[in-house]
């Protein structure tokens, strides 16, 4: 792509196993529109502009399938800088359950148990980079069990949480046979932008709080009434971002729960759950990855035992792609958009900036 730093693409084939490095300029790619124009009826994860630099959030990967956009957040976009790559495009369908360990080598496949938690999962998926002794932290992009048990509400899982509204994407990548990825590169980003920007004005340390939590909430959220609300522990940031939204919640009894979506956080205390409800439905959707935007209705009641006694009364609707009205940008520059309507006149100084 003409903005890229490496200008390569990965195309990678779960059909036959087999990977295709390509200079982007070889195949008058221009854009990612182009590219998926190349590449019908695959799935295409690319990075922004200044994804992996210090501009503030710079921490997005896009994906799109059948032209839709899901932005995944964490550490996606350096990740894939980092393999020395712009975009992976992922093709065909694998005979049976695999992963992959992406780098500046290629894509290394092993099998993988699609029926394993997404905690033992993302064990497995460390395990396997560990082969290939990475510089950085891989970057995670599970599937989840959910997923292959074709259960309603499925997620992608990051390295911790959840993607929220990520369903669909989840859906696409087990009907393929991926497990998930694993962006393991040892490659250093170059920042496209300096310490001493102006548009660094933005990256104000910010952690979220009892006092600014309610805030982020109707950010996320704004014409959904809230009720209870968790005690923020320590808050959890993606790649660049001075302003999370996201945060360990502290169970009185038992490990910290990983809080990655606002929206969901919302819905549920409106719902009705209180904390240790809200920290059962985080904790129950990071195990088998689950978006609990989409588990509502355990806000009350009998939680369950397992995803087998859940998935009986699931509703096989996907949850939206969440959408705050900056996708558009978001994707192109490798921002997280949840950042950009939080902080007013961003937009601006970013298409200035470029």
């Amino acid at each position: 792509m003409t903005h890229s730093i490496c200008n390569a693409i990965l195309v990678a084939d779960l059909t036959n196993g087999t990977v295709e490095r390509i200079p982007a300029e070889s195949l008058n790619i221009s854009s990612a529109e182009v590219l998926c124009d190349a590449f019908p009826d695959s799935v295409i994860l690319f990075a922004g502009i200044l994804s992996g630099s210090y501009a503030p959030a710079a921490c997005t990967a896009t994906a799109k399938i059948a032209g839709k956009t899901f932005i995944l957040k964490g550490q996606s976009g350096p990740g894939l800088r980092r393999c020395r790559v712009e975009a992976m495009v992922i093709k065909g369908r694998s005979q049976a359950p695999c992963g992959a360990v992406v780098n500046e080598k290629g894509v290394f496949f092993f099998p993988v148990d699609s029926n394993q938690t997404v905690p033992e999962l993302k064990l497995r998926f460390y395990s396997e980079c560990a082969k290939h002794a990475p510089l950085f932290e891989p970057a995670i992009l599970l599937t989840g069990t959910a997923a292959f048990a074709h259960a309603g509400m499925p997620a992608i899982s990051l390295n911790v949480g959840i993607a929220p509204g990520s369903g669909e994407l989840a859906a696409e990548l087990s009907s393929r046979g991926l497990t998930g990825l694993a962006l393991a590169g040892s490659t250093p980003v170059a920042s496209c932008v300096p310490l001493d920007a102006p548009i660094r004005q933005h990256a104000k340390a910010e952690r979220v709080t009892k006092a600014n939590l309610k805030k982020i909430l109707q950010a996320a959220s704004p014409d959904t009434r809230l009720g209870r609300l968790p005690s923020p522990g320590r808050s959890i940031a993606c790649f660049a971002c001075s302003s999370p939204c996201g945060f360990w919640i502290n169970p009185a009894a038992g490990e910290p729960v990983a809080c990655t979506s606002p929206k969901a956080l919302a819905l549920l205390s409106a719902a009705g759950a209180d904390e240790k409800r809200i920290a059962e439905i985080f904790a129950f959707a990071s195990t088998y990855g689950l978006d609990p935007a989409g588990l509502t209705d355990l806000a009350s009641g009998n939680m369950p035992a397992d995803l087998a006694s859940w998935n009986k009364t699931a509703s096989p609707s996907m949850v939206q792609a969440e959408g705050y009205g900056h996708d558009e940008i978001a994707s192109r520059l490798g921002i997280c958009e949840f950042y950009i309507a939080r902080h007013s006149g961003i937009t601006s100084e970013l298409e200035r900036f470029i």
